[in-house]
């Protein structure tokens, strides 16, 4: 069977041929044309419902990733909260008892230097130490209030879309 694609291009075909062909006095189509138009449409119909059902299951297994990828989220977070734990309790028993590094086969534990910015307090800082991060965006909720309510917002307008349902 054709695909969706072909199946409204040649249900289009058809009907521009029906058109064409009408007679210029009564306008009526012919009957040969007419009757292909209708099973086109019927095909393109079938089609649709077996789009639809592709669609619903694509639907339900992206929920089903969405839920594992939760899932493994949260797994993830709570090992790493498991690994910060048993590195800083490390860290204390290793600094408590003066020891600075360690080898094995397997692993070599040491300690290593590094420096990092502490902020005091924050409001104390010079601006020129501090950065601004600013996030603008269009309210769209309060602009299509404001247009539906009869005011005229330069910049924007409301669109009528056509969104396919499949449940």
């Amino acid at each position: 069977m054709a695909n969706i694609y072909q199946l409204t291009k040649e249900y289009n075909d058809l009907y521009e041929l029906a058109l064409a062909n009408a007679d210029e006095e009564t306008g009526e189509l012919d009957e040969r044309i007419t009757a292909a138009l209708d099973i086109k449409g019927a095909e393109l119909e079938t089609k649709g419902i077996s789009v639809a059902k592709v669609v619903k299951r694509l639907n339900a297994t992206a929920d089903e990733i969405d839920k594992e990828i939760e899932r493994l989220t949260k797994m993830r977070k709570a090992v790493a909260g498991t690994i910060d734990r048993l590195k800083d309790g490390l860290k204390a028993a290793w600094l408590s008892a003066g020891i600075v590094k360690t080898e094995s086969l397997n692993v070599t534990i040491s300690f290593r230097k590094s420096e990092q910015v502490a902020i005091d307090n924050e409001a104390d800082l010079p601006a020129e130490y501090k950065r601004e991060i600013v996030t603008i965006k269009p309210d769209k909720t309060a602009i299509k209030a404001a247009i539906k309510s009869g005011k005229e917002v330069s910049g924007a307008h409301i669109e009528e879309c056509l969104n396919i349902q499949i449940r």
